[in-house]
């Protein structure tokens, strides 16, 4: 037991200092190996895989770390953690779940970042100017979509510490608080003893917010609320599992949500992504791919700031659906599908992903490689 709470000890240290978001310890047939994610990509740890026995001790003490049954091996479960690395504190959350060679672990670190201003998140400056306007109404719906690990939990925090700036009430019902913010009301959602999002939300709505952030509208119900706050004087920012900001809509009617209740409400659709940055210190001029280019763009190359991936970091990428409009409401109102939808919409009421790319691309941010990966991932 002792190894093993020592071996976590190291690899919770060795992962945090890397500035990992995340740490796998995936059992497999042989040997079980560990792996953190960085900068959104998956990669071993420069170690041997370890035995599956060793494993079990790693796990259990893992479990007891983030308070978990250290009983169970048969049912997923879910905790978080505190640890210390050097004079640091910092917070994790944990995921376990059983495989069929022993228990899965995932653990997610949550504090590692200093949250940024607004201006520099990332944002193409379009996109920037229609979220400024969209923070200056005093009702309606921000969206932020995107899948996990997209950043949507970074823009939301941006968003409260500019309001909360303002002088604004704002408050939080997040599942977890991944970041303490200051001067922010953060209210953390715990459906075992009772406390689910629809709970918490009818009782933050009682606490006279300006603003209030939902980590995320998860069913009709939290969806339902949402939009209700949204419309009686409280201008509200949630985030919503799906694939453009065009299908937002669509995904607010599968929830049971009509389009004359959600259409009034929404006010800007953000659909975003995270795309690994050239690192500064040893990109290139990109001479062969900057024909046809209005400006130089750059290459990845590889040093030893970057362990030689030529990435460091990473740049928001984002398409924009803007209902600010009368306009644009009612083309949302008559569009039977998202290609129709594209069609109808007022110039200016959508922000493609090939405006965020260029941005990126022109800043020397990105490399053309890159822009061409994306593009054949078919999210356009």
């Amino acid at each position: 037991t002792g190894d093993a709470a020592q071996f976590l000890t190291a690899i919770l240290e060795f992962a945090a200092v890397r500035g990992a978001s995340d740490l796998h310890l995936s059992p497999g047939a042989e040997a079980v190996v560990a792996k953190m994610r960085i900068d959104g990509e998956l990669c071993s740890l420069e170690s041997n895989p370890y035995d599956k026995s060793f494993h079990e001790q790693v796990v259990s003490r893992l479990k007891v770390l983030a308070a978990l049954d250290v009983t169970n091996r048969r049912l997923p479960q879910d905790g978080a953690l505190r640890f210390v690395v050097g004079t640091t504190t910092r917070s994790a959350r944990v995921s376990t779940l059983p495989s069929v060679h022993g228990e899965s672990a995932v653990i997610r670190f949550l504090d590692g970042q200093v949250i940024p201003e607004i201006e520099v998140v990332g944002l193409e400056p379009a996109t920037l100017l229609l979220i400024r306007a969209a923070l200056e109404r005093t009702e309606g719906l921000i969206i932020l979509t995107g899948p996990t690990g997209s950043g949507k939990t970074t823009t939301m925090y941006s968003v409260a510490r500019e309001l909360a700036r303002r002088g604004q009430h704002v408050v939080t019902v997040e599942d977890p608080v991944e970041n303490p913010l200051a001067g922010v009301v953060q209210v953390q959602v715990c459906t075992e003893q009772g406390l689910d999002y629809p709970r918490a939300i009818r009782s933050v709505l009682r606490h006279d917010p300006d603003v209030l952030l939902i980590g995320e509208m998860r069913d009709g119900i939290s969806a339902s609320m949402a939009l209700d706050a949204a419309s009686t004087g409280h201008l509200t920012v949630s985030s919503l599992h799906v694939g453009s900001s065009l299908q937002a809509i669509g995904r607010l009617e599968v929830l049971g949500i009509s389009r004359s209740r959600s259409v009034p409400v929404v006010a800007v659709v953000v659909n975003q992504r995270l795309v690994p940055r050239l690192c500064g210190v040893c990109k290139q001029p990109d001479l062969t791919s900057s024909r046809g280019v209005f400006g130089k763009v750059y290459r990845a190359v590889g040093c030893e700031s970057c362990s030689g991936g030529g990435f460091r970091g990473r740049v928001l990428v984002a398409e924009v659906l803007d209902l600010q409009s009368q306009r644009a409401k009612d083309a949302c109102y008559r569009a039977a599908t998202t290609s129709e939808l594209l069609d109808t919409l007022p110039t200016g009421s959508f922000i493609p992903w090939t405006d965020a790319l260029q941005y990126h691309l022109l800043r020397g941010d990105i490399s053309l490689a890159q822009v061409e990966q994306f593009a054949q991932a078919e999210i356009f």
